[in-house]
């Protein structure tokens, strides 16, 4: 961040005494093996601490000296911030390093194939940029995992293919064709589909089954055994359009249409 204008106030104490100083921190603890804190105040004076005696270094007026931000592509709204803090780790003449760890929450829509329904997997991403150059912000992972299973809807659990990791936090090595820095949360989650085999294939198997009643009846009782295929061809029509509204609506047939398909052919 440009931290040229940056105040701060540090609290120094020698011999006994604790006075404060406003000014900008050219030195600041910690950062290449430093032993002293310089600090210059507006007027142009340079005073010159060794480290043991600074005991409080504030902030800057963050507000003025860094706001970056960033967007994700595929969110639905403006991510809600939870928790935000900033360190500052190192101040120089032309610029310093700030390290801000956010908590956000954040909606989004993915694409998803559904063919395998109710028996599918997905995988759900999440891709965010930085809206300023890349010498200016740059994204570092806290942890590689993300995500807990009380966050994932009772629909859903998480899975770990091939060994990855069910949640994962991508954070790519920026490199010099990339002008931004970017990041990814990708989560793995898997159907639960005892719902839909419970209260709709079952009951398919059973009404495809119920037809087979129609060879009860004697050969030459055609109007019994039409009449017995078609209740039971009406009942599985019908009961189809009646859950049509629980099932997602694709160009393509996923396995549960495939699977009413051939029970209605059956009959």
């Amino acid at each position: 961040p440009d931290l040229g204008s940056a105040q701060q106030v540090v609290s120094v104490t020698e011999a006994g005494v604790t006075k404060h100083i406003q000014g900008q921190v050219i030195a600041y603890p910690g950062f290449s093996g430093a032993d002293t804190l310089v600090v210059v105040e507006d007027d142009g004076t340079h005073h010159r601490f060794p480290l043991t005696a600074v005991s409080r270094i504030s902030q800057p007026d963050w507000a003025e000296a860094f706001t970056p931000t960033w967007v994700a592509d595929n969110a639905t709204a403006t991510p809600a911030v939870l928790s935000q803090d900033r360190c500052l780790h190192y101040v120089s003449g032309i610029g310093g390093h700030v390290r801000e760890r956010v908590r956000v929450q954040v909606e989004a829509q993915c694409g998803m194939d559904v063919a395998s329904f109710p028996l599918d997997k997905q995988m759900l991403t999440l891709r965010a940029r930085a809206d300023a150059p890349l010498a200016r912000v740059q994204f570092v992972p806290l942890e590689a995992s993300a995500g807990c299973t009380q966050a994932v809807p009772s629909e859903w659990s998480l899975y770990e293919p091939g060994g990855d990791l069910a949640a994962e936090l991508v954070v790519p090595r920026p490199t010099g064709e990339e002008m931004h820095a970017t990041f990814g949360v990708v989560i793995n989650v898997a159907r639960r589909p005892w719902h839909y085999l419970w209260n709709m294939c079952l009951v398919f198997f059973f009404l495809a089954l119920s037809s087979g009643l129609a060879f009860r009846a004697p050969l030459h009782h055609v109007s019994h055994r039409a009449g017995v295929s078609v209740v039971a061809l009406l009942g599985t029509v019908g009961y189809k359009g009646a859950i049509q509204g629980l099932l997602p609506r694709r160009p393509y047939m996923t396995l549960l249409d495939k699977y009413v398909a051939c029970a209605i052919l059956l009959q």
